[in-house]
């Protein structure tokens, strides 16, 4: 092996010495101990020309090496003309090597040191570099980074670098064998990056950075802070476009085989939010870190929202959310499992812009540990409306206990004229393959049935509903009623039983249930319905009933008129001709049209109408068959009525239609 002061020696010799004997002095070694790394196949020529003292050196590797800094480098070639003095020799020229381009390569070499710089359309990098130190001085000015990638890779593999510049200074430090420790000052402009997976990315970054750091065989230490100025940044669903007045930023990270130890990342954007986190993530993992500890102070939630949270919030369902206040929140994850959260300080108003929930006033604390120990917080809201069901004040005292955190006491709200009681609600978070849970009990006292229905939307009716909700359980974005609900509603009852809700807030709900009601009284149901006017009681059923998007796509429904019902069960004109266009018929006799002109009401023994959806199709059926038709409303007493259906097969697009232009007063004409 040739080393570099053997290679010194000689150089400096055949500068001083060859001129006289021969114009041309070749040297070769098969491996050679160069200042910037280790090369193979050396062929160096000095050539002089007529005359000349000094000589044109011609340098050839057939690779170059350069150990921990990352560098290979094959068919190296250098030219330059080399400068000999007292203190040692300088050389300039082109330097080029397989697969980049040209560049101007100049070297100073002296005793005790060794200095070097390269240029290239502007972007220039210079060493500098102190043989019994050990010590490599670095200044890169508008350096394109693609020139560091070996540097990089070392930093981050799965990284591809789409842009950037360099600027700064950094110190290495080599006199440790197998091991280098660096420091500095850089500053990066216009950084691209994506990695393979596309969860994270950037572009137009700028920002400045101090960094101090080591590197050996066991691994790596990395420390850094500074700001970062404007410019796109993409870390899974969060993307943030950043101000140009700067945000500071902070890091300490060690890395080995075993994985990476964030030991300290700190995030801070003056008035909008502060980030400060730690984590362990072993070599191979995948998602959260298993370790992780985060604090997250936001004292402008809409400055922070439309900075960081939009698009996440976005991919969880919740696009165009409006929000304000603040809030600090902690976060603690040990063991692949979270163990502890803390919302402090907490102020907020939210509003969905689906219109689905809002929030005004909420305030508070919550706690949530998964020890075993008990802890206590509070929750109060002035007012919160969920799909358009307005609550009033509620104050919520809540405990931690189970692993899981609800109620520490029954509670109730004004709601919609009446009360809204909450004797139960506990969460549960993620354990194992379950996700996270909920359960909750709730009971409805005398809510005011016009205001529901202004909110939902529905028909105006009027009165009052009660009703209780003794289980539901909540997990994997399915809602199960396990105890069914009971309701009170038009002096009657109407139970739903088996009810599964699928995606209540995605994409696509589903709702499965059977529902049961007795006693329902006709007159005020139908006066809302625009459908005439019937007295008389209502039992029957929905059962199978399957909404997708909130549109029914099967059933099997079944209603009646109650035999027993005490009262007058009588049934308007209109009434009449709006069951006749619903089951797409007529009227059993002839003579009933004539019948209908004169009078006003008529009784009737029995109303029975199903409809069993299946395939966008309904079966239609009544009380009982009627020739080729089937009885919808049979009369009682005089003047003497029935209402027959002919159509047996019904399309629900067109069953629908029918129905609607019935509310909306359109009738049948009957000669």
């Amino acid at each position: 092996m040739v080393t570099r002061r053997l290679l010194c020696a000689l150089l400096l010799i055949a500068a001083s010495t060859a001129a006289a004997a021969a114009q041309r002095l070749v040297l070769s070694a098969e491996q050679v101990d160069l200042p910037l790394g280790l090369g193979q196949d050396l062929a160096l020529s000095l050539t002089w020309a007529d005359g000349a003292s000094e000589p044109a050196l011609d340098l050839r590797l057939a690779s170059l090496d350069t150990g921990a800094l990352g560098y290979r480098f094959r068919q190296v070639r250098w030219q330059c003309a080399l400068k000999v003095a007292d203190d040692g020799m300088r050389c300039a020229g082109m330097a080029q090597a397989a697969g980049l381009r040209r560049g101007q390569f100049a070297i100073a070499l002296h005793e005790t040191a060794l200095e070097a710089s390269l240029g290239r359309a502007g972007a220039s990098l210079q060493a500098n570099y102190t043989f019994e130190q050990a010590q490599l001085a670095l200044q890169a000015g508008d350096l394109p980074l693609d020139w560091l990638k070996p540097l990089t890779d070392w930093l981050w593999a799965e990284a591809s670098l789409q842009g950037g510049a360099l600027s700064g200074a950094l110190q290495l430090d080599l006199s440790r064998e197998q091991r280098i420790g660096f420091e500095g000052r850089l500053s990066l402009a216009d950084l691209g990056l994506d990695t393979p997976d596309g969860r994270i990315a950037a572009a137009g970054l700028g920002f400045d950075i101090e960094l101090l750091g080591e590197s050996g065989a066991d691994g790596w230490t990395l420390k850094g802070e500074g700001p970062v100025r404007g410019g796109e940044l993409l870390l899974g669903s969060l993307y943030a476009a950043l101000p140009e007045r700067g945000v500071d930023y902070a890091f300490a990270l060690r890395g080995s085989e075993q994985g990476l130890a964030i030991e300290r990342l700190q995030w801070t954007d003056a008035g909008v939010a502060q980030l400060q986190a730690s984590a362990e993530i072993p070599a191979g993992s995948e998602g959260l870190p298993p370790e992780l500890d985060l604090r997250l102070d936001l004292p402008d939630l809409s400055a922070a929202h439309a900075r960081y949270g939009e698009t996440a919030l976005a991919t969880l369902g919740l696009p165009g959310l409006g929000v304000s206040g603040k809030a600090t929140a902690t976060l603690r994850r040990q063991d692949a499992r979270w163990t502890a959260l803390e919302l402090e300080k907490l102020a907020l108003d939210a509003r969905d812009a689906q219109g689905r929930f809002a929030l005004s006033g909420l305030r508070g604390d919550l706690v949530w540990t998964a020890e075993d120990t008990s802890r206590g917080s509070r929750l109060a809201w002035n007012a919160a409306e969920l799909y358009g069901l307005g609550l009033g004040q509620a104050d919520l005292a809540l405990q931690s206990r189970a692993k899981g955190i609800g109620l520490a006491q029954p509670t109730a709200m004004p709601a919609l004229g009446g009360r809204l009681a909450i004797p139960r609600l506990h969460w549960q978070p993620a354990a194992g393959d379950e996700g996270p849970s909920l359960d909750l009990a709730l009971e409805l006292q005398e809510l005011d049935l016009a205001a529901l229905s202004q909110a939902l939307g529905w028909p105006a009716f009027t009165g009052r509903m009660s009703g209780s909700l003794p289980q539901a359980h909540y997990a994997r974005g399915t809602l199960t009623l396990d105890g069914g609900l009971t309701m009170a509603l038009f002096g009657g009852a109407v139970e739903i039983g088996q009810l599964i809700l699928e995606r209540p807030f995605g994409v696509a709900p589903t709702l499965n249930a059977d529902v049961r009601f007795s006693g329902i009284d006709l007159q005020p149901l139908t006066t809302v319905f625009g459908f005439g006017e019937i007295t008389g009681r209502l039992e029957g059923h929905i059962r199978s009933l399957r909404l997708v998007d909130w549109s029914p796509v099967a059933f099997d429904a079944q209603l009646r008129t109650m035999r027993d019902a005490p009262g007058p069960r009588r049934i308007s004109q209109r009434a009449v001709r709006d069951l006749s266009s619903v089951g797409g018929g007529g009227f059993a006799g002839g003579l009933q049209a004539a019948v209908l002109k004169a009078f006003e009401t008529f009784g009737y023994a029995r109303i029975g109408l199903s409809c069993r959806l299946e395939r966008n199709v309904c079966e239609m059926g009544g009380i009982d068959s009627s020739g080729q038709g089937y009885t919808i409303v049979e009369g009682s007493g005089l003047p003497r009525i029935q209402v027959v259906g002919f159509q047996r097969r019904v399309d629900w697009p067109v069953l629908v239609d029918r129905l609607k232009a019935t509310a909306q007063g359109q009738r049948p004409t009957i000669d």
